[in-house]
């Protein structure tokens, strides 16, 4: 094996470390190309400070180190390209608690019933359960899409202990896409709110402060649609939401 010669100024050999005179083209010591491109010119030598040229120097004579950070990076690389991929891969997957596409026989007129409740003389007691809802969101919210291959399927709501999620579900060229945002709701006293708290793209959850942006924007035609039904709830004196089903309860008018 060749001595390494110990110039004022090496080229480092990128592949073994070897420091080579700086007017090699191939490494002296394994054959490997050189990167001539490290060599200062001859004006910037003449013009660097003594600190910078200190530092080129801890450079040339230290090579190692700039491997450890070439393998620091690419860890880094690595894992944020791992990371991006299992975010778009559970995008990708559909939700837990997609209904199937049957809609239920003898479906309810919610509008009606809500109003009902809001005009009975005595207050009154009416559950809804998840598949009544979502058979009346098929026929109540019809979406358009003006983005060729971007097709609106149906909306559907999943029902939780205190909370409610509302689902987008479209075809983008064929493939089925889910949006959802999820909402706490409260109604005690004849006061009734909706907070929310996340959302999702698919399996992967959307944080609640990003979802209080983006919310009114994304599901802002279904909001419309559904407006007169909200406002029809807000005239309750209860709403419990449960699994797989909501009760509501009317503050009567007498």
């Amino acid at each position: 094996m060749p001595t390494n010669p110990a110039p004022s100024q090496t080229l480092p050999c990128k592949e073994c470390g070897y420091a080579n005179e700086p007017e090699r083209v191939y490494c002296h010591n394994c054959g490997a190309k050189l990167d001539r491109s490290v060599l200062p010119k001859e004006e910037e030598v003449r013009r660097e400070s003594p600190e910078r040229a200190r530092k080129r120097i801890m450079r040339m004579a230290n090579p190692a180190s700039n491997v450890v950070r070439r393998e620091v990076a690419a860890l880094f690389k690595t894992l944020l390209l791992a990371f991006l991929t299992a975010c778009v891969i559970q995008a990708l997957r559909p939700p837990e608690g997609v209904p199937n596409g049957k809609v239920e026989m003898n479906s309810r007129l919610i509008s009606s019933d809500l109003y009902d409740l809001t005009q009975s003389i005595v207050p009154k007691t009416a559950t809804f359960s998840e598949g009544e809802l979502n058979t009346f969101l098929r026929t109540k919210v019809k979406g358009k899409s003006s983005v060729p291959g971007v097709e609106f399927n149906r909306l559907f709501v999943n029902l939780d202990e205190g909370s409610g999620r509302l689902v987008i579900e479209k075809s983008v060229y064929g493939y089925k896409m889910y949006l959802g945002t999820v909402y706490h709701i409260e109604g005690n006293d004849g006061v009734v709110t909706a907070t929310n708290i996340g959302g999702n793209v698919g399996r992967l959850a959307i944080p609640a402060k990003l979802m209080e942006y983006v919310s009114p924007m994304l599901f802002g035609d279904v909001f419309q649609a559904l407006k007169r039904e909200w406002t029809l709830v807000q005239q309750m004196q209860k709403v419990t939401v449960h699994k797989e089903k909501v009760e509501l309860v009317g503050k009567g008018r007498h």
